[in-house]
């Protein structure tokens, strides 16, 4: 039985340190998101590089905040640069978002309700403590934004001024379908489950059985009732034919 002891030691500690590992996946409110951000530009696609804590969303929390964008080798003015995000190491990652050049002039006009110049807006979801989903998409900038920060709307335009600055503005949805307590349950369930099945399994390489039954019979051969029926039984001191003809 030493192979089945050292195997049910084993899959016991890989059942904690996947456990432990779920439990430190959680976030706490207001918790800094891990981000990453890499560009694209004439084809090319730069190395993912760690955003700073004020650049990164905090979890459960709306934000906005100005990410700068350094510039591109040879880059000239109306070339198109695209960027893309990272969360949780690369987990959720953003489609590539045109935050320069191409024809983002065009598509945000000036109006009443926005100012020329683009903003990302990031969409995350969360379940209780963990991030389930991110979207990404390109709009125009808040006109209520555009007026705190006046020196953007330069810096966008003005050819020589680097590194510019793209707002990024993150949300945050909650999705209640699982509660903690049934999410806990499920969660307990599945590992039960998992360690019977490691337990079965060791024994079967162990040379117990090879199905539950023989698993049974083999435990109560060996017990105790089984050696009280070895005293009590027909075959233990019963006399035979031949010991009465003696």
């Amino acid at each position: 039985m030493t192979f089945a002891r050292s195997s049910l030691v084993f899959y016991a500690w890989l059942l904690l340190t996947l456990h432990a590992a779920t439990v430190c996946a959680n976030f706490h409110l207001g918790d800094y998101v891990p981000t990453a951000r890499r560009g694209q530009f004439h084809g090319t696609r730069t190395s993912w590089h760690d955003a700073l804590g004020r650049h990164a969303p905090r979890f459960g929390m709306d934000r906005t905040v100005a990410m700068p964008i350094p510039r591109p080798e040879s880059f000239q003015p109306g070339d198109e640069y695209k960027l893309s995000l990272a969360f949780e190491g690369e987990h959720f990652v953003t489609p590539w978002l045109r935050v320069l050049g191409g024809n983002l002039d065009k598509l945000n006009t000036k109006s009443a309700e926005h100012a020329p110049i683009p903003m990302v807006q990031v969409r995350l979801t969360r379940t209780h403590d963990k991030m389930v989903s991110v979207r990404a998409h390109v709009v125009p900038l808040p006109l209520a934004y555009a007026r705190e920060h006046v020196d953007l709307l330069d810096e966008f335009y003005n050819a020589t001024a680097w590194p510019k600055h793209v707002i990024v503005r993150y949300e945050w949805n909650e999705r209640r379908d699982v509660s903690p307590l049934q999410g806990e349950a499920v969660l307990f369930v599945s590992t039960a489950a998992l360690a019977l099945v490691v337990v079965f399994s060791a024994f079967r390489r162990a040379g117990v059985g090879s199905s539950v039954a023989e698993l049974v019979a083999s435990a109560a051969d060996d017990g105790p009732s089984s050696a009280r029926r070895g005293v009590a039984g027909p075959s233990s001191h019963a006399p035979s034919a031949g010991d009465k003809g003696d």
